[in-house]
């Protein structure tokens, strides 16, 4: 199994994005930017790669 490494950059840019958005908007700064970030990229993305919609 090869690594996609467009798809890797957009879901990293995706996650900084939103991160950086809901950092923002709810204004909890680096710490709030980082938690968010973490919970997209071990969390939230890695289960969407799991459950597969049929």
């Amino acid at each position: 199994m090869t690594i996609n490494w467009l798809h890797l950059l957009v879901l990293v840019l995706q996650c900084l994005v939103q991160s950086w958005f809901l950092s923002r908007y709810f204004d909890t700064g680096r710490r709030g930017f980082l938690i968010y970030g973490g919970f997209f990229l071990f969390v939230l993305y890695p289960l969407d790669a799991i459950c597969l919609l049929d």
